[in-house]
């Protein structure tokens, strides 16, 4: 995680400095199954269940996963055929981490009972990334009027402290009743959310 987190420090640092415009990284439709199921174990919403992002636009240009509909096996055989060396990360192998037992035994097992599971999770990921998206901008609508900043005072209006650890944020009953779940579970989300 560390070293993931010091890698796209500098990739961000490279496009931010003009050094490039753009960075690829060579996730597959693997690591993509993979994060899916990871996710959902833990009990992700759907912007987690969206996985790996194919595009992740940065100050100074974009992070591309041009590889993400290629199965792991494709690249490691076009590797091999055109004479490329390449390197696997020895802590891939360590089943300490869950992602490897996810890997190594729990992917595998799955497809036992559907051999295209990979490819079913990378789906997921696309239609949660779509489903999402759209949810993003719905909220955008429909949030100004049903969650208010500040307390209600006497006489009508609304309070706002300026001092850090008194945000509030009060929320339209009402409007929300009436709203359907999907949204009013979105809503009480994003007051939280609000609140740190």
């Amino acid at each position: 995680e560390a070293g993931r987190h010091e890698r796209y420090t500098w990739f961000r640092e490279l496009l931010a400095q003009g050094n490039a415009n753009a960075v690829a990284t060579a996730h597959t439709l693997d690591d993509q199954a993979e994060t899916v199921v990871h996710r959902l174990l833990r009990g992700a919403w759907t912007e987690g269940l969206g996985g790996i992002h194919p595009v992740i636009a940065c100050p100074g240009g974009e992070i591309l996963r041009p590889f993400l509909e290629t199965r792991h096996t494709e690249i490691v055989s076009w590797l091999r055929e055109v004479g490329q060396p390449w390197r696997e990360d020895a802590s891939n192998e360590d089943r300490n981490f869950t992602r490897n037992r996810i890997r190594h035994d729990l992917l595998p097992q799955l497809a036992t009972y559907n051999p295209r599971v990979a490819e079913q999770m990378a789906r997921l990921a696309t239609l949660a990334r779509d489903e999402e998206s759209w949810w993003e901008a719905e909220m955008r609508k429909l949030l100004p009027p049903l969650l208010l900043p500040g307390r209600p005072v006497r006489g009508g209006g609304r309070a706002v402290s300026t001092h850090p650890d008194e945000d509030s944020v009060g929320i339209e009953l009402e409007r929300l009743r009436e709203l359907a779940p999907a949204v009013r579970r979105r809503a009480l989300r994003a007051a939280a959310q609000q609140l740190g």
